[in-house]
């Protein structure tokens, strides 16, 4: 990265992330990713204690395989929407600016907002929406929606108070029906039978009121008796779509996704004992929006359920110089029925085992998913190597196993060996 001082007293930061990603179907026998992504990041801090951040994401991708025919979708605000022509799109990810105002600190602009703790799990990590272009299989940090909002955190009994307001209505990014990630397990088909998907035209309905359709977000965080505590609550429209049907006369019939609100209440604690860390999350979904079928003329019909989520997780130093992370995530709806197109409750595993080597410049990971309830999963493992201190190549696998109606078990002919080369200027 480079810093420059200007004789106005501002410093400033630049760096350019470039990565080169190549994947190669094991079942298609090709090529089914080979992409290029520059990530410029401007930092500026002036002399009176503001500071800027810029940050932006253009890709090539020359296979086009992860997103399929549809190029732009109607999930975006235009005010966040990245710019795509041919095989190349540009995004603006970061543009805030961030200010202490006595003791809070005010930071304003297209921005991500934390919270979760989990690591490739989401729960309470539930403010910004998510592309799925990789399905789970990006970080988080590049995968995550960055969106227009504000963010203000003080200090109050002992603890901080984060308020965060949200006009951006963008939703998760969905892949096109033929691209590689495309959902096709039967839970997200809106509980529509087979039938009725042959001759369906669809749309999405996304409300753009940035005042009545806000997301609002509060979370009160302490430590006490060497516990981190947190509290928070999220409400907004849901990221997640349901579907609305309508029979057409002598045409195509219409479905159309659309976006309830939805309220999240969440609790977080952690604690570090010696060389163990432990985490947990609750989430409660009060009246959260799903599909429901019929069996009638119109086949699907939108109801409400409680929903609840608890998420165990462990990190452990242990000897050798391995790093383990164990995860268990449990979601369930109460008032459930058998109709409803969402399965009854989701139980999730994940382990992670890590090692380095030769001076932390090798790194052997292990990563395994596991969707409990349906005996499907994901397997990853990757080596990586550092060269000098801008320099790293890493080669993986993602390895899909089981029914092919499961959350990891639809991609089971999407097993990929993997190559990504990255460079820092």
């Amino acid at each position: 990265g480079l810093i420059v001082s200007s004789a106005a007293g501002a410093e400033i930061a630049f760096e350019l992330n470039a990565e080169f990603n190549m994947a190669y179907g094991a079942h298609a026998e090709q090529f089914d990713q080979a992409d290029l992504n520059l990530r410029p990041e401007l930092e500026v801090a002036f002399a009176n204690g503001t500071e800027l951040t810029l940050s932006a994401r253009a890709r090539w991708d020359s296979v086009d395989a992860l997103r399929g025919r549809e190029r732009a979708t109607a999930t975006y605000t235009q005010a966040s929407r990245p710019w795509q022509e041919g095989d190349v799109s540009v995004e603006l990810r970061d543009a805030y600016l961030e200010r202490g105002i006595g003791a809070a600190h005010l930071r304003i602009g297209k921005q991500q907002i934390v919270w979760g703790a989990l690591d490739g799990l989401k729960l309470l990590d539930a403010v910004n929406p998510q592309d799925f272009r990789e399905f789970i299989l990006d970080d988080f940090d590049q995968s995550r929606i960055s969106q227009w909002s504000a963010h203000l955190e003080l200090p109050l009994a002992d603890g901080y108070l984060e308020l965060a307001l949200v006009p951006d209505t963008s939703a998760h990014e969905l892949p096109a029906a033929d691209a590689k990630f495309a959902f096709r397990a039967e839970r997200f088909r809106f509980g529509l039978p087979t039938n009725a998907t042959v001759n369906l035209e669809q749309r999405t309905e996304r409300s753009n009121d940035p005042i009545r359709d806000a997301t609002w977000a509060i979370r009160y965080s302490r430590f006490t008796g060497g516990w981190d505590l947190a509290a928070s609550v999220v409400s907004g429209p849901d990221h997640t779509p349901v579907g609305r049907f309508s029979q057409r006369q002598n045409q195509a019939d219409l479905l159309t996704r659309t976006y309830r609100d939805r309220t999240i209440f969440g609790f977080s604690a952690e604690k570090s004992f010696g060389s163990i860390a432990l985490r947990t999350e609750l989430a409660l979904r009060p009246d959260r929006a799903f599909n429901r079928s019929t069996g009638a003329a119109n086949p699907i019909e939108i109801v409400e359920r409680d929903q609840f989520g608890v998420a165990l997780a462990m990190d452990w130093q242990a000897p050798g110089s391995v790093f383990v992370n164990l995860q268990l995530l449990h979601e369930q709806i109460r008032d459930y029925d058998r109709a409803l197109a969402t399965p009854r409750s989701d139980t999730l595993a994940t382990v992670l085992v890590r090692r380095d080597f030769r001076y932390d410049t090798l790194t052997t990971e292990l990563r395994w998913y596991g969707n409990l309830a349906d005996g499907d999963g994901l397997v990853r493992p990757s080596v990586a190597y550092q060269i000098g201190d801008n320099t790293r190549i890493k080669l993986g696998a993602d390895l899909f196993y089981g029914a092919r109606n499961g959350l990891f078990g639809q991609y089971d002919q999407a097993d990929q060996v993997t190559l990504t080369l990255q460079q820092v200027f």
